[in-house]
């Protein structure tokens, strides 16, 4: 296939095809610590979509189908891979994964992180009104996020100054 989309976890890798399928291959566990070799398989769409994104944490991963909808499978024990519903409404356009959390930028420029708050979840900062996120990254402690004035915020565990502002 032609690869659009690929991401690596701990032991494993998943990626999205040009025909909209999504595939994992290594080794990675569920939810309830089940042994996969070839990654937790992603789940079903509903017919007529296809999956267009895929992001990789360590033990878990997120795809986003057609309809900007992000579903996420893999290890569950800080709810990590259970995605919220959006602030506001709308979707999730970019979501990130890191050892135990998740984050994710939505249409509307507002940032929402889910997990273990010990990994990395924590609050993100407040932004000026009028200033929304555009990106974000996680390690697996801590997590990056860049505003729409291009400003670098970083938050989360700081045991190595991971997320002194630069």
């Amino acid at each position: 296939p032609v690869w659009l989309h690929v991401c690596t976890g701990y032991q494993f890798s998943c990626g999205v095809s040009s025909i909209g399928g999504l595939e994992c291959w290594g080794r990675d566990y569920d939810a309830s610590g089940t042994v996969y070799y070839g990654q937790a398989p992603p789940p079903s769409l509903p017919v007529g979509e296809v999956w267009v994104d895929v992001a990789c944490g360590a033990h878990h991963a997120c795809g986003q189908s057609s309809s900007g909808v992000w579903t996420c499978w893999g290890r569950d024990d800080y709810d990590q891979s259970v995605v919220p519903s959006v602030s506001g409404g709308g979707v999730f356009r970019r979501v990130a994964l890191g050892r135990q959390h998740t984050c994710g930028v939505s249409d509307s420029g507002g940032m929402q992180c889910w997990g273990d708050s010990g990994h990395g979840k924590t609050p993100p900062p407040s932004l000026d009104p009028g200033v929304t996120w555009t990106a974000v990254a996680l390690g697996a402690y801590h997590t990056l996020g860049i505003d729409s004035r291009g400003d670098l915020h970083a938050f989360g565990q700081n045991l190595f100054n991971q997320t002194s502002d630069q």
